[in-house]
């Protein structure tokens, strides 16, 4: 009977030591509750999910929620360093079911870095919005009305006295404000704003201005028109520039077209008369005053429309004179001067004045004299001689040329015609030519030159010598 019961008990133990042999072969995995987490034989196949971000691989999981975790820590983090929510669209993730070896899942780490690297989020904005087109974005809807006040405050005139009344102020484009989704990097500084929505870019392109620079040159060096310069540069006196002088290159191409319409209250000198008296007992080339004039004032009140602070329309509602202005009285002489009537050496008595003398003038040398007469007074030759040229000269126009045979040669330019040729003989005071504007002329005139022996000489000495003899 004990040999019996001890069979049984062996058998016990034998049967018990097989099942639990059993149960370690079954089983190789041990579940770990811990992160969802399960830890399998590196050498055995799962199921998991291959995760694509924007058509990107970023890597694989054993389930989706490990993805949503993450994105949402990311989110978080975003948001307290940035200070603002933000918007991440799930769609853009995409997964895919496959079986892969326990070893290649993506560490945590590593996937949250590439999911930071691919994602693209969105924050809240306010667009401004100008003919149904989106311009600019900004963070708050108070920035984008701020901008918006602050432009069209640019083209309003000083209304702090009472001199200026402003009736209205206008952005004629339909401009609306609206909250947009966007990604942060499209959203502008409030100074980038301003730029862009005045000029049409954020970009800049300054000149500083050289020696030996005016407009001109640099509108040709940058393929510009002065025009355009001008347009760029509000306020620029095109006649004059600088050493060291900033020019803005690029041309405004605002989004924005601002009307302001005041009306503006101003005085304005009203101009004098002047009055001139002619005086034969003195010399044409003095002037007295014999009454100073005076400016009157007037005070104006005008109803003025500008365009982007350019004045477009400007209409005149009342004129009150505050002052009259007084007539200014000058006397002046008309007695010809001596010079004048050594004209007549070639030229008929009493006509022409001299205009201009001998020497230099604007900067460089002026050959002969001039002398005003109207287009066909007759033109005389000063002494007989013979013509050497009767014809069209570089300069003189319609000129004659006489040699008097005696060292002496002149020249009688800028006719309108000429009644001599080449060859002919001419005598003291015949008609040679009819003057006139001809060549490089500023105004109807004789130009009197006189040489000897190849070298000029000043026809008014010459010709006080002349009428001495």
């Amino acid at each position: 009977m004990f040999s019996k019961l001890f069979a049984n008990k062996r058998n016990i133990l034998i049967a018990s030591i097989l099942t639990l042999l059993s149960l370690i072969l079954i089983f190789t995995v041990i579940v770990k509750n811990n992160n969802n987490s399960v830890t399998v034989s590196a050498n055995q196949n799962i199921t998991a999910y291959k995760v694509s971000i924007n058509n990107i691989d970023i890597g694989f999981v054993k389930n989706k929620d490990i993805i949503n975790n993450l994105v949402n820590k990311i989110k978080e983090e975003i948001e307290q360093i940035d200070n603002t929510e933000i918007y991440i669209d799930n769609n853009k993730f995409s997964f895919t079911e496959v079986a892969i070896n326990n070893n290649e899942i993506t560490p945590l780490d590593l996937l949250k870095k590439r999911i930071i690297d691919n994602l693209k989020y969105e924050v809240e904005s306010y667009c401004i919005s100008i003919n149904g087109e989106k311009i600019v974005y900004l963070s708050t809807k108070d920035e984008a009305k701020k901008i918006l006040d602050d432009i069209k405050s640019m083209y309003i005139p000083d209304i702090s006295s009472d001199k200026i009344v402003l009736n209205s102020v206008e952005i004629i484009e339909d401009v609306k404000i609206i909250p947009v989704k966007i990604s942060p990097d499209k959203i502008l500084s409030y100074e980038d704003t301003i730029k862009y929505l005045l000029n049409g870019t954020t970009e800049e392109k300054i000149y500083e201005v050289k020696k030996g620079d005016n407009l001109w040159t640099i509108a040709k060096n940058y393929k510009m028109s002065v025009n355009d310069i001008v347009k760029a540069n509000p306020g620029i006196n095109p006649e004059l520039i600088h050493i060291g002088d900033k020019i803005n290159l690029i041309v405004p191409k605002p989004f924005l077209t601002v009307i302001v319409d005041y009306t503006k209250t101003y005085e304005k000198n009203i101009p004098y008369k002047v009055v001139v008296k002619k005086d034969s007992s003195i010399y044409r080339n003095i002037y007295l005053v014999k009454k100073s004039g005076k400016l009157g004032k007037k005070e104006i009140t005008a109803k003025i429309i500008t365009v982007n602070g350019q004045i477009d329309s400007k209409e005149i509602i009342s004129e009150k004179v505050l002052e009259e202005p007084e007539v200014k009285i000058i006397v002046q002489g008309t007695k010809r001067l001596p010079e004048d009537n050594l004209l007549v050496a070639f030229l008929p008595e009493g006509k022409g004045i001299v205009t201009s003398r001998f020497g230099m003038r604007w900067g460089r040398h002026h050959d002969g004299i001039d002398a005003g007469v109207p287009v066909g007074t007759p033109v005389y030759a000063i002494m007989p001689g013979v013509v050497t040229y009767s014809g069209w000269k570089s300069g003189y126009g319609k000129i004659v040329i006489i040699d008097h045979e005696n060292g002496y040669e002149t020249y009688y330019a800028h006719n309108s015609k000429l009644l001599v040729k080449k060859g002919d003989r001419v005598a003291r005071r015949q008609k040679i030519a009819l003057s006139g504007n001809t060549g490089r002329s500023t105004g109807p005139h004789v130009h009197f030159e006189i040489h000897k022996d190849g070298k000029l000489l000043d026809p008014l000495k010459y010709l006080k010598g002349y009428y001495g003899k």
